[in-house]
C-alpha cells in the first residue's frame, strides 16, 4: 500500500508535460487544491504539509508562468518536510481518481486563451476597389457627354418638359424671336419693341452671335434675354448623336458668352426637335427647353396680313409667339409686328420673358434608338 501511494504521489499530473509543466500541485497532491485551468497550469499549489495546513505566505491560484514548476511556497521554496508519507488506505485511493481526473480535463478541456469578444468587421477591400465600384466604365467610343454610353446620355438623366406656355399671370403673354441675330433685321425689330415698350427673348445661332458680337450686346443691353438656338441651327436634332448635340449646346452658350458674359438659362430646340436626347443633354448643361404656342409660320413668307392674323387670332393667356429676324429674309416679319403689337397691347396683353422654372419634378430618358 505504502508503493502504491508513492507512485501516485511522485507520478505528474497527465498531460502536463505537453505544456510544460511538472504537477498540479506538490507530490502531496492530498494537502491541498491544485488549480486546474488553461492559465494555471504548472502553478502554485496550496500548502505542501501532509496535515492540510496552509504554510505562511503560500499562494492559491495561478501563475500565468506556464511551466513553472507547482508546489514551492515564498517562504522555503523546498519540499514540505514528510511529503513521502503520503497517507495510507482510502486516502490513497481517493488521490488517483483524482490524478486521472486531473490529467483528462486537462487533455479534454484545455484550450488556448480566448481573445475578447468583438464587433465583426467586414474584409478590407482590394486597393483601387472603391474607385472601381464608384466610377462607371468607360464606354466603347470617345464620348464628350459625361455619363454617356456610346453616343447616349444616362437614363436617370433630369430634363425638364419644353415650356410651350407662359405662366405669370392673367392676360400675360411673350414674344420669342429666333435665328439671329442678323444686321439687317434684327436692329429693326429692337426698335419697334423699343417703341412699344415690350421686352422679347431672341433665341440665337451661335454663329451669327460670333459673328455679330455688338449686336448681341446691344439685346441685352435693351433688357431682352438670350436663349440658346444651337450653334449652326441643324435641321433635325434627331439625326444627331448626343455628342453632336451637346458640342452645338456648348458652341452656342461659349459664343453668347463671350459677347456679353452671361450664360443663357433656356434653350430652343431648331424647328422644335425637343428629342428625349436633346433634352437630357440640356439638362445636365443647366438649360431649360423653350418651345412655343402661336406659330404664324413667318419664317415661310405667307405674307405680313397673314402673319398679324394668326398672331391675332390664336394669341391667349400665357402664348408664346414665334417670329424670325434670321434665316433669310424677314421683311414681312418686320412689318407684321409693327401692326400686332400695338393691337394686342391695346387689347390689355402685356408682355413678359420666361423665367426660370422650379426644379425638374421627373426623369426623361434617353431616346429608344439609344
Amino acid at each position: 500500500m505504502r508503493r502504491l501511494s508513492t507512485d501516485a504521489a511522485e507520478l505528474p499530473a497527465a498531460g502536463s508535460h505537453a505544456v510544460g509543466s511538472h504537477a498540479l500541485g506538490s507530490h502531496a497532491l492530498g494537502a491541498g487544491r491544485a488549480v486546474v485551468g488553461c492559465h494555471a497550469v504548472g502553478s502554485r499549489a496550496d500548502g505542501a504539509r501532509p496535515d492540510g495546513a496552509r504554510p505562511a505566505g503560500s499562494r492559491a491560484g495561478g501563475s500565468h508562468a506556464i511551466g513553472s514548476r507547482a508546489g514551492k511556497s515564498r517562504a522555503g521554496r523546498s519540499r514540505a518536510p514528510g511529503a513521502e508519507q503520503a497517507p495510507a488506505g482510502r486516502a490513497v485511493l481517493a488521490r488517483r481518481p483524482l490524478l486521472i481526473l486531473a490529467g483528462l480535463a486537462l487533455l479534454t478541456t484545455c484550450e488556448p486563451p480566448r481573445p475578447a469578444k468583438r464587433t465583426p468587421q467586414a474584409a478590407p477591400e482590394p486597393e483601387g476597389a472603391a474607385s472601381a465600384l464608384a466610377e462607371p466604365a468607360p464606354s466603347a467610343g470617345p464620348s464628350a457627354v459625361p455619363g454617356a454610353k456610346n453616343g447616349c446620355p444616362p437614363q436617370a438623366a433630369l430634363a425638364r418638359e419644353p415650356e410651350y406656355y407662359l405662366r405669370q399671370g392673367p392676360r400675360t403673354i411673350a414674344l420669342t424671336i429666333d435665328d439671329g441675330p442678323d444686321p439687317r433685321y434684327t436692329p429693326a425689330i429692337l426698335d419697334i419693341l423699343a417703341r412699344h415698350g415690350v421686352t422679347a427673348t431672341f433665341c440665337m445661332v451661335g454663329q451669327n452671335a460670333a459673328a455679330s458680337p455688338e449686336l448681341v450686346r446691344r439685346v441685352a443691353a435693351a433688357g431682352h434675354q438670350l436663349a440658346n438656338h444651337t450653334w449652326s441651327h441643324p435641321d433635325d436634332l434627331a439625326k444627331l448623336t448626343a455628342d453632336q448635340i451637346q458640342h452645338e449646346i456648348e458652341l452656342a452658350n461659349r459664343a453668347l458668352h463671350d459677347a456679353t458674359g452671361v450664360f443663357p438659362t433656356f434653350f430652343r430646340a431648331p424647328g422644335g426637335a425637343f428629342t428625349r436626347t436633346a433634352l437630357a443633354t440640356c439638362a445636365r448643361l443647366g438649360l431649360e427647353p423653350l418651345a412655343w404656342s402661336v406659330d404664324p409660320d413667318d419664317w415661310k413668307r405667307p405674307g405680313t396680313d397673314k402673319i398679324v392674323d394668326t398672331v391675332l387670332r390664336t394669341t391667349r393667356t400665357g402664348s408664346i409667339i414665334l417670329n424670325h429676324d434670321g434665316g433669310g429674309d424677314r421683311a414681312q416679319t418686320v412689318a407684321a409686328l409693327a401692326t400686332y403689337l400695338p393691337r394686342l397691347l391695346d387689347s390689355g396683353y402685356r408682355f413678359a420673358n420666361p423665367a426660370p422654372s422650379a426644379p425638374p419634378a421627373k426623369a426623361v430618358p434617353p431616346a429608344p434608338s439609344c
